[in-house]
């Protein structure tokens, strides 16, 4: 009878192990899809102009790959565009060293200029506006983060062109990913 009761005690700390398994994995599985069951990611940017990059760039960071809803995706991709003009404004001071061609030198001043603005909007407002919830705001900093990106792959001579060329199709994205927090009534919602 002890013999019994052990096995049917182990049966059920086992069964109920896979089943508390089970929920965890699919409450994972939900925070990952909106409610329609369509993955975050992919609704997210397939509404976008550059859905093909949004969804690479998205999906090659595990932040993103974890935000519950739309609000901390847009969040993810604010702070990934940040980290990108960051390391862009390296290699171009990185470049600004090595430059003997007065032109050069000034189309990579250029773009430094940008790219400090797009950080300095990003510290001081972005973030900052984008935590107090006010998209408007958050979104003027992304736009200046896309226009620095665009501004450096077009202009003058050709640094880094793709590099910057993917940032500002990102940058892009997030701005319209950004947009649908500010018009309730958007695809997205």
């Amino acid at each position: 009878m002890a013999g019994q009761i052990r096995f049917h005690l182990l049966l059920f700390v086992f069964v109920c192990s896979i089943f508390i398994h089970l929920m965890l994995v699919t409450a994972a599985q939900a925070k990952r899809e909106n409610s329609d069951g369509v993955p975050l990611i992919g609704k997210s940017c397939n509404v976008t102009e550059f859905a093909k990059e949004c969804i690479s760039v998205f999906e090659s960071d595990p932040r993103s790959r974890a935000a519950a809803n739309l609000t901390s995706l847009v969040g993810v991709g604010m702070n990934i565009s940040y980290e990108k003009i960051k390391v862009a404004k390296s290699y171009f001071l990185k470049a600004q060293k090595n430059a003997t061609d007065h032109w050069t030198k000034e189309y990579i001043d250029d773009c430094l200029v940008n790219y400090d603005a797009a950080i300095w909007q990003m510290d001081n407002h972005g973030f900052p506006s984008f935590d107090k919830r006010n998209y408007e705001d958050a979104i003027s900093a992304v736009n200046v983060c896309n226009y620095a990106a665009g501004f450096c792959a077009e202009n003058g001579v050709q640094l880094y062109v793709q590099e910057n060329k993917k940032l500002f199709n990102f940058t892009g994205a997030v701005y319209e990913i950004l947009s649908t927090l500010i018009n309730p009534s958007s695809v997205l919602n």
